[in-house]
């Protein structure tokens, strides 16, 4: 099984230009609608939306100019944010796999190395992590 992790201090993380693929190749779970998604911060919503979608544009522009980490994408139409799941499951996701392999270091985030990772198939596993970095360790049983 191929898992894909984060080599570096930082964290998992994606560029503008990967997540919008995704979400081109139709990966589930990466799109939210921008009023629902926006809906639970505790600040104001409306202008919260604004304001992302703002410096969004202000990246499409320029996109040399930014930093490849932008606090929120948005589809083409601006109805929705596309975000990095970060679960076992999409990591595993052939799609993204496939992704990372044709992006290389284009597909990471602004504090993210992905590299993927295999591991027999049978293995029980949590993906863990210090200060970013992430590896795949076997899952053991534990008591408190």
């Amino acid at each position: 099984m191929k898992i894909a992790i984060n080599s570096c201090r930082g964290g998992f993380g994606l560029s503008p230009a990967a997540i919008i693929k995704l979400w081109e190749l139709g990966v589930q779970g990466i799109a939210k609608p921008v009023g629902e998604y926006f809906k639970d911060r505790e600040d104001d919503s409306i202008l919260s939306a604004k304001s992302f979608l703002a410096d969004w544009r202000k990246h499409l522009e320029h996109p040399g100019s930014s930093p490849r980490h932008i606090a929120h994408v948005f589809s083409p139409d601006e109805t929705l944010v596309l975000h990095t799941p970060m679960s076992v499951e999409f990591r595993s996701d052939p799609l993204l796999l496939q992704l990372l392999e044709e992006m290389g270091d284009k597909a990471n985030g602004e504090f993210a190395e992905l590299k993927v990772v295999e591991i027999p198939d049978d293995v029980d596993f949590t993906i863990e992590e210090v200060n970013g970095k992430e590896h795949i360790a076997e899952k053991h049983r534990k008591w408190s």
